[in-house]
């Protein structure tokens, strides 16, 4: 289902209403239950802040540890930026650096970039520290 029809969706689950099933783009009940599974998996994975009183909100709060980026998933980043456009976090993502989701791809990428960009800053005197964006595609 597309998200032009979450909103239908969540009105449906919300009400409580089995009919309104049948009305949704004339999926069957298997489809829009296996919709509704996925959707929560989706809502779980959102980090959310811990909020005084969200104890008793059904999708806990938690916070995840940052992996940091690998030499290879760097290597990886820098192969599917050859590959597909820049900007295109989201083929990277899916093809090139799987174990990453876009978001974190394009987070990755403007460091990057603003790495390199001030690399090339003939005004910049000061010595910065080695870091995993200095590798680049000469290096990969």
């Amino acid at each position: 289902m597309q998200n032009e029809n979450n909103s239908m969706f969540v009105n449906a689950v919300a009400t409580g209403l089995e009919e309104m099933v049948d009305m949704i783009l004339g999926n069957t009940a298997d489809e829009v239950k296996a919709y509704q599974e996925a959707l929560v998996r989706e809502l779980r994975e959102i980090e959310l802040p811990d909020y005084p009183g969200c104890e008793s909100y059904p999708i806990k709060a938690r916070k995840k540890k940052a992996n940091s980026w690998t030499v290879e998933g760097h290597k990886r980043f820098l192969n599917g930026l050859k590959t597909y456009a820049k900007g295109d976090w989201r083929s990277i993502s899916r093809m090139a650096v799987v174990t990453r989701t876009a978001t974190q791809v394009a987070s990755h990428a403007q460091k990057f970039f603003l790495r390199h960009k001030e690399g090339n800053d003939n005004n910049k005197t000061k010595k910065k520290r080695s870091s995993i964006h200095d590798i680049t595609t000469a290096d990969a």
